[in-house]
């Protein structure tokens, strides 16, 4: 097994979103997916309290998928995810940054992990946060997803290194 990871170098808008489509597409196309009793699901967390994309980055990645990874190393079960962190549509289209907003993050996942398990990390680690759990094991578009996950890089230029990361494992 292999775990695709982004690097650390600095991207432009265009090169990250080339390869949020790239790895979605490999994450997609894998033999194995999804294998029986795997789910997949979109996540929305709004209210996160967050003032920046880079906060809510570090709460994503090391409080919630580096100690879910942690908790699993010992088990059969896995975690596959993609995030996207977004500002606010009225940011979006602005000009200025203000200093406080609340960001918010769409995540998609492939996981065995039962979903009562889920609920308790991101509950855990959200605690006041809003957070939907859409499952999207049955649905037939779920190649079309990326589009959506990549539109705010899009349409304004607040689309960074921090906006977004991954982690999948290759079967």
């Amino acid at each position: 097994m292999q775990l695709i990871s982004k690097n650390k170098r600095t991207k432009t808008t265009d090169i990250a979103v080339s390869e949020l489509h790239r790895i979605y597409e490999v994450w997609l196309n894998q033999k194995n997916f999804p294998t029986t009793g795997d789910r997949t699901y979109h996540i929305t967390i709004t209210h996160t309290h967050a003032k920046h994309q880079e906060d809510l980055h570090f709460i994503l990645t090391n409080n919630l998928f580096n100690r879910i990874h942690r908790d699993l190393k010992m088990s059969l079960d896995y975690l596959n995810y993609i995030f996207v962190i977004e500002y606010p549509e009225v940011i979006s289209k602005g000009e200025l940054l203000p200093q406080n907003c609340n960001v918010h993050a769409h995540i998609v996942l492939n996981t065995s992990i039962p979903m009562e398990s889920l609920r308790f990390y991101f509950y855990d680690t959200f605690d006041t946060a809003h957070i939907n759990f859409d499952d999207t094991t049955k649905r037939n578009d779920k190649g079309e997803f990326i589009k959506y996950l990549t539109k705010q890089a899009k349409e304004n230029r607040f689309f960074t290194d921090r906006s977004y990361n991954y982690k999948i494992t290759l079967f």
